[in-house]
């Protein structure tokens, strides 16, 4: 009953005063909200439902109006709570202490020891919670000892690392000074070989030739001497090999911690407050939460992931040429949308999935994709496509929805309505290169395929000049919004509207076609 009055965000009782911030207010969707949540709640002049999450245009407070409902039924469970306490004879029922009705004493009036009851219960009451606080922060103290003997034994082991480490440096450092030892010795060799091949080269007389050869001939056995030195001490096997080691063992620890910047001052990262939930219900939640997510886990949806999700962490990503792009995956109605690809890095603490592993993961024989239009002051709406298998016409829709490979349907322009107001009638977009309808050319090889035919409502076809292979158009698509006249189907069909094609009708019913725009774009996950 208390869950009815009150507010399903910020957990305060509904007020009933014209002037107070928690005054319950209703949303177009059929959902409740108090004033002060809807305020909070609004961002660029939209507000999106905390119950079912849709979306609401709004300019002031005023456009959602009192729940009069809400604060009658408010008053009417306080009339009910109050008859109750009074009791049958609209007097207050004696106090209990112990499990037995105790006499109250002459000196006490009735209100006195009815409130003396009051406060016993509720000093019980208070006693039982902090019991079930304290066995829970038992609970916790255990935990946080176990945590801490792990990490001390991680600590262990790091510092015996770095023991490792230094050591290493040292024994890197003593080869580095023979080395540099011999290398000089080396380069004194080096002038000693050069001053003998200048006397052997400038000697005129019997003698200074005997001469120039004998020093000549040790100088040459003092530097073969000094390279098979070298040959034998460098390079010291065991400097190497442990350098090697240890690198890559350090290497493998630092990649097996990511260390997030500022994590644990993150909220996003802390789970939605839930008054029923344990204190290690919540450590199991955060726990989880800070895993790597995958695309399997994604789609499990667990309640760690939808959190999340519905924080707006989770991104997936792709990199070309150093260019890192972005796409937000966002969780509506119990659906989980990827949109389309973003010339930006993710925010900071996101979670992160390779678009390809994450489009990898799909049905091919089942891709459902989304448009979002939308015109004028209108927010429109989303319309759902489920694209057929094994055509080229398919893929390529798909790729333009994802903007995989750096062209999309994104911000692009309806253009056309043909045979508008007729049977057959169907609306025309595609035109990523926003040529007026002029525009829009392939994006892979259009051959081959099996195509069908429809005459229904929402079928998904390539526009007249993709079947004429005109390829500087061959991007371009038309959404039926009439059905066709009997016996009349339309070839090159590679998709059906699934869901929104209301949204689409109402845009072929605009005055002005080339106002509707594909405000955004991608693919649906959880199919």
């Amino acid at each position: 009953m208390d869950n009815l009055v009150e507010c399903s965000v910020c957990y305060n009782t509904y007020d009933t005063h014209d002037e107070s911030e928690h005054r319950p207010r209703n949303l177009p969707c059929g959902h409740t909200c108090c004033s002060s949540c809807i305020l909070q709640l609004t961002r660029r002049n939209l507000l999106t439902c905390p119950e079912c999450r849709a979306s609401h245009p709004t300019t002031s407070l005023d456009n959602f109006p009192v729940s009069y409902r809400m604060e009658a039924l408010i008053q009417k469970l306080k009339s009910v709570q109050e008859a109750q306490e009074a009791g049958p004879s609209g007097e207050r029922p004696a106090k209990r202490r112990c499990g037995t009705i105790q006499k109250r004493p002459s000196g006490i009036s009735e209100d006195l020891w009815s409130l003396l009851g009051e406060h016993e219960s509720s000093m019980r009451s208070q006693v039982t919670g902090s019991q079930d606080t304290q066995s829970h922060m038992d609970q916790y103290r255990t935990w946080l000892a176990d945590q801490k003997e792990q990490n001390l034994q991680l600590k262990k082991k790091m510092d015996e690392s770095t023991q490792r480490i230094a050591a290493t440096v040292t024994l890197i450092e003593e080869e580095y000074a023979r080395v540099v030892a011999m290398k000089k010795e080396g380069e004194e060799g080096e002038k000693q070989l050069e001053a003998r091949l200048e006397c052997l080269q400038n000697a005129s007389t019997a003698q200074e030739a005997l001469t120039a050869i004998g020093q000549a001939d040790q100088c040459s056995v003092e530097v073969e001497d000094w390279r098979q030195k070298c040959q034998q001490l460098f390079p010291d096997v065991n400097t190497v090999t442990t350098s090697l080691k240890v690198r890559e063992a350090i290497r493998t620890a630092l990649d097996a911690l990511p260390v997030e910047a500022d994590a644990t001052h993150s909220p996003a990262l802390l789970p939605h407050p839930d008054p029923a939930s344990t204190i290690m219900d919540r450590i199991n939640t955060i726990t989880k939460m800070t895993q790597q997510i995958t695309v399997e886990n994604l789609l499990e949806m667990s309640q760690p992931i939808k959190t999340l999700v519905e924080a707006g962490r989770v991104f997936a990503v792709q990199e070309d040429q150093g260019r890192i792009r972005s796409s937000r995956i966002s969780l509506e109605n119990d659906q989980l949308y990827m949109y389309c690809l973003q010339d930006q890095p993710p925010p900071p603490h996101a979670h992160t999935l390779q678009v390809r592993e994450v489009v990898g993961a799909m049905d091919p024989s089942s891709t459902l994709v989304h448009l979002h239009l939308a015109w004028g002051w209108s927010i429109g709406g989303r319309v759902q496509i489920r694209l057929s298998p094994n055509t080229p016409a398919a893929r390529q829709f798909q790729l333009l929805c994802t903007g995989q490979t750096g062209v999309s349907y994104r911000n692009t322009k309806l253009h056309c309505v043909r045979r508008k107001g007729k049977r057959g009638e169907c609306v025309m977009g595609g035109d990523y290169q926003g040529m007026g309808g002029q525009g829009g050319a392939g994006i892979i090889n259009m051959r081959g395929g099996q195509y069908r035919e429809s005459d229904r409502e929402g079928a998904v076809l390539m526009s007249r000049v993709r079947v004429n292979r005109d390829a500087a158009r061959a991007a371009q698509f038309a959404i039926i919004t009439r059905k066709c006249k009997a016996g009349k189907l339309c070839p090159g069909v590679f998709g059906q509207v699934v869901r929104g094609l209301e949204v689409v009708k109402a845009a072929a019913n605009h005055s002005d076609i080339t106002k509707v725009t594909v405000v955004d774009c991608g693919i649906v996950l959880n199919q």
